[in-house]
């Protein structure tokens, strides 16, 4: 942080940013966390859930939520899902805050996203990670867009 007048700024701001955040975290009680070890045919998840509580997994950026944490905060929602049975996920920022609802099939949609990955180890994917958020972004009242006309927007750099 700079220093002086400018350093205070800074900090206040920062401060104002932290309350807000922990305002959208709430006041869920944490549990322990879970060790994961799920397996596919021909693929293995482990590593370990510590973003557990009583309402659920709660991920949190400190900072405007990107659409590389959304993906991060799904794929321990999904992974959530399979080991401990349906629960929701809210994944919080700065700017604001997702939930994402229980899965049945989330084994499913982890196995899916596998192949896909392994897929990508061995040739390029079309996968643009901003260009596919804005088209699974659900419809707004105020903008009516649809999909197609977001994705070629945020393609276009008109994000």
């Amino acid at each position: 942080m700079p220093i002086g007048c400018l350093g205070d700024t800074a900090f206040a701001t920062s401060c104002q940013e932290a309350a807000q955040l922990l305002a959208r975290l709430g006041s869920a009680t944490p549990l322990p966390p879970t060790t994961l070890d799920l397996r596919g045919p021909d693929w293995h998840l482990s590593g370990v859930l510590d973003q557990r509580t009583s309402a659920g997994l709660l991920w949190y950026h400190t900072g405007k939520l990107r659409t590389q944490d959304l993906i991060t905060a799904w794929i321990a929602h999904l992974a959530e899902n399979t080991s401990n049975g349906p629960s929701e996920t809210r994944a919080v920022g700065y700017d604001r805050s997702v939930r994402f609802q229980p899965v049945s099939e989330a084994a499913e949609i982890l196995a899916d996203l596998a192949d896909g990955y392994r897929d990508g180890l061995t040739r390029p994917l079309p996968l643009f990670l901003h260009t596919s958020h804005a088209y699974c972004k659900p419809v707004s009242k105020a903008t009516k867009s649809d999909p197609l006309t977001r994705a070629r927007q945020t393609w276009d750099g008109g994000d």
